[in-house]
Parts: structure tokens; C-alpha cells; sequence
């Protein structure tokens, strides 16, 4: 499965490609892997807009709230009815990626080679670009000779 930063992925519309189970934040936050999904399923071809992502992480206490550990990620948004939802993230298919593509998400690959070639320098794309062309140039003049060294000697025969 390509790999996705968080940033490329927020605000993004993510098509489900099979029914998945769904649970509330909240549940997920009291629970964690111990929440009971809501008693439907969303159906294949169901949207959501990415809000955010909660990460696996322990159980903590945070300004007298108390969290639950979780195992798994999960994506986060807000449902047709206007409530908060979220389905687990895993590399099953569930989401349909050629879509998230086709709104710009790039992957973490294609960022570094767009950071690489963002850092070369003018002189160095002209270098490597005249680097393959004398090397076809060479292997073309390689071929001349060959043949003009060869074809004397075939046709006198």
C-alpha cells in the first residue's frame, strides 16, 4: 500500500470500496479497542471528508478526562447526520486510493523525488542531461566505426 503523510490525506474525500464498520470518537476515546461499532455498516461507495486521525497510543488521563489504549488508527470524520465518526485505517483495500490520487495526494515517494529534484541545481540537471546524450552520442559514433571497419571487409567476399 502506498504510504500517505497525514497532510496530504486531511481534507481529502476517501471512497470506501466495501461495507466497513464504524464507530463513534467518543466510544473510541472511552473504549479504545473495546468500543462497539455503530449497528450499521457503511455501504461500498459511502464519501467522508478526513478531518483528522487518532493513533495508536496507551491509556492516559488528560485535564481529568480519561482515554483508553488503542491498537489501531483510525481516520476521523463528521457523518451525513453531522456526528463524529471514525473507521479503523488498514491496508485491506477499504479506501480507494486512485481516487485520493486523482485529488492530489502524492505519496511520501513521490514527495522525496520532488524534494530531490527541487534541490539539484540548473548546472547539474544541464550535466546530467548532457551525461545521457554523450553517452547515446558515443554509442551512435561506436556503431559507425563499426560498421565502416566491417562493411569493407563483408563486401569483399
Amino acid at each position: 500500500m502506498a504510504i500517505f503523510s497525514p497532510g496530504q490525506l486531511i481534507g481529502k474525500t476517501f471512497f470506501i470500496t466495501r461495507p466497513l464498520e464504524f464507530y463513534r470518537v467518543a466510544d473510541v476515546n472511552a473504549f479504545g479497542d473495546a468500543a462497539k461499532p455503530v449497528s450499521n455498516k457503511l455501504k461500498r461507495g459511502y464519501s467522508f471528508v478526513l478531518d483528522s486521525f487518532l493513533l495508536p497510543t496507551e491509556s492516559y488521563t488528560k485535564y481529568s478526562t480519561r482515554y483508553a489504549a488503542r491498537s489501531n488508527p483510525y481516520f476521523t470524520f463528521y457523518g451525513n447526520d453531522r456526528n463524529y465518526y471514525a473507521v479503523i485505517q488498514k491496508p485491506d483495500g477499504r479506501f480507494s486510493l486512485d481516487k485520493l490520487k486523482e485529488q492530489g495526494a502524492q505519496t511520501d515517494v513521490q514527495l522525496a523525488q520532488q524534494a530531490a529534484a527541487a534541490q539539484q541545481t540548473p548546472a547539474e540537471n544541464f550535466f546530467a542531461s548532457l551525461s545521457k546524450t554523450s553517452k547515446n552520442l558515443l554509442y551512435i559514433a561506436a556503431g559507425v566505426l563499426a560498421a565502416g571497419y566491417l562493411l569493407p571487409k563483408i563486401l569483399k567476399k
